[in-house]
């Protein structure tokens, strides 16, 4: 009788490691270089598995003008780009970007037009509040991306950047 009951518990435990296993393989996949649609078109991917020690294992960069990439020397294209390790995908279209359903903070209550970028920067909160409109600024670096031209709005956590004041 130990010797069936000893066997049963190992073969539960087994049982349960098996399960365990697969279910933390699946919590450790990454995300799709897509983001589950929110980036479409690919234009380019780039091996770069150099690249994982700086942006990790999974990052949203958000958009590049292209050009020149240390990676293996290659040519990059601007768009959108995901690193997905090891991988760098470059997308045509955010699909955040083009949806026209944005609150109205976003626009400064109309005052701007033709969305050019969503720029996502937490710790800007404790400079600007919740809700800041600030003006034309001609774009840079900032908060780890660079941020285009435009008309810059911050909702926390994002910065909104539109082309046109209406």
């Amino acid at each position: 009788m130990l010797k069936t009951l000893s066997t049963r518990v190992s073969a539960v435990a087994i049982a349960a490691t098996t399960a365990l296993i697969s279910t933390a393989s699946v919590i450790a996949q990454p995300m799709n270089p897509s983001v589950d649609g929110r980036y479409e078109d690919l234009v380019q991917t780039i091996y770069c598995p150099q690249a994982e020690p700086e942006y990790g294992s999974f990052n949203e960069y958000g958009y590049w003008e292209g050009g020149e990439y240390i990676c293996n020397d290659q040519y990059a294209e601007a768009g959108y780009w995901v690193y997905d390790s090891p991988n760098w995908y470059i997308w045509n279209y955010d699909n955040y970007l083009d949806d026209a359903a944005f609150d109205d903070a976003t626009t400064a209550y109309g005052s701007y037009s033709d969305l050019a970028q969503v720029l996502t920067c937490y710790e800007d909160v404790d400079a600007y509040g919740d809700y800041y409109d600030y003006g034309y600024w001609q774009g840079g670096s900032w908060c780890g991306e660079y941020g285009s031209e435009g008309y810059w709005v911050y909702v926390y956590p994002d910065w909104y950047i539109w082309n046109y004041e209406n």
